[in-house]
């Protein structure tokens, strides 16, 4: 879950970084606001895991929650 977490970040920071440089010369304020947003929780969702990786007691029905809700509300805004 720890390596997770981290490629998780690894894929927020590259996401954020092509939202910035080559998104925000075609895309609208609007769909820039949707990417910053699917950005956001991306984050949110890396650094839970993170976080909760650190707990020895995590179940397998967690991370599968977990994995879910990044796709649910990071997925459905990219």
């Amino acid at each position: 879950m720890k390596s997770l977490g981290a490629w998780l970040a690894a894929l927020a920071v590259l996401l954020g970084a092509f939202g910035a440089h080559i998104l925000s010369k075609t895309l609208t304020e609007e769909g820039l606001e949707w990417w910053q947003t699917g950005h956001e929780f991306l984050w949110y969702h890396a650094l839970a895991m993170l976080i909760l990786s650190t707990r020895e007691e995590l179940s397998r029905a967690s991370i599968i929650v977990m994995i879910l809700g990044l796709f649910c509300f990071s997925g459905g805004l990219f």
